[in-house]
């Protein structure tokens, strides 16, 4: 479900992954280098998986602003998309039978 909140954290999420991307070269090697990944892999991959990381929190972050995935917390105004439980009322009428009366001679 939509929600203008939504679109914020998404429209924050999709600057910061397109960031990362165009970035990649100096998260590596000046603010964390990927020694591990590098390792693994080989040289140069540190700046590549830095990349990858951005383009996924991309792509989770069109998800966000579409609606698809809700972080903001809203609840929906459909009964289906609602996350808060509702305990089942049962409204009881009096009656005769239930009036809370005696139930000697009944």
């Amino acid at each position: 479900m939509f929600s203008f909140s939504n679109l914020i954290i998404g429209l924050i999420g999709l600057a910061g992954g397109i960031a990362m991307v165009y970035y990649a070269f100096i998260l590596n090697h000046r603010v964390y280098f990927l020694d591990f990944v590098e390792r693994r892999f080989g040289g140069g991959t540190g700046t590549t998986a830095y990349r990858i990381i951005g383009l996924f929190f991309c792509i989770f972050s069109v998800f966000v602003m579409l609606g698809r995935i809700n972080l903001s917390g809203d609840v929906g105004t459909n009964p289906g998309t609602s996350k808060r439980s509702t305990p089942n009322k049962t409204n009881i009428v009096p009656t005769p039978a239930n009036s809370g009366g005696s139930l000697i001679g009944q």
